[in-house]
């Protein structure tokens, strides 16, 4: 012990390879240490305090520090969303990002990516539907591979695979995860012979 106190930066590293090895208790006590020292929480490191719990499976504590942030922006609530949607937690995403939309703030393509998963993950073809108007309307799908391989994602898994079809070849480009999502769409909706083809 060199006496040293770490800063913010040292304690994002830190609270980022709690992340890694799926260590709770220990970024809990991290956590704890932050509180102490009286390190600013800004929307870096309650971001990373987020990813952290929700990495280590505790939605409920990174739920607590978003609610305790004084300053929600994008970032944060990108971080809820994909967190309860990594915790197969898909209607709390879904009404988290109703909440962000009250509260005026606009997705930007990641709340997309992260919402267009949760509706995939929960079959809410309905409410998918109408995310990707949104998307459509706001000009993200022609450029984001990553955004277009959701979508097609999305309908794969909810059992529409038309509109699957639809959005994978209007895709500018294509990589082997978006290849990967169309086959298991069709090998679960027992196309195996369309799977074979795409493949």
């Amino acid at each position: 012990d060199l006496g040293l106190e770490p800063d913010k930066a040292t304690f994002i590293i830190i609270l980022k390879a709690c992340c890694t090895t799926s260590n709770l208790e220990q970024g809990k006590a991290i956590h704890s240490h932050i509180i102490r020292s009286g390190c600013n929480l800004d929307d870096v490191m309650t971001t990373t305090l987020i990813h952290m719990y929700c990495n280590c499976g505790s939605i409920e504590d990174a739920r607590k520090v978003f609610d305790d942030s004084p300053k929600q922006d994008i970032v944060t609530w990108n971080a809820m969303i994909a967190g309860y949607t990594q915790q197969n937690k898909g209607h709390d995403a879904l009404d988290c990002f109703s909440q962000m939309q009250r509260e005026g703030l606009s997705p930007d393509v990641v709340t997309y990516i992260c919402i267009v998963n949760a509706c995939g993950s929960i079959g809410a073809i309905d409410k998918g539907e109408q995310i990707h108007k949104d998307i459509v309307n706001r000009g993200f799908q022609e450029n984001d591979i990553v955004l277009g391989t959701a979508l097609v994602d999305m309908y794969a898994k909810c059992g529409v695979l038309a509109k699957a079809e639809k959005v994978f070849n209007k895709l500018p480009s294509r990589n082997v995860v978006t290849w990967s999502a169309l086959i298991t769409g069709y090998t679960q909706q027992g196309q195996g012979y369309m799977a074979l083809n795409c493949f």
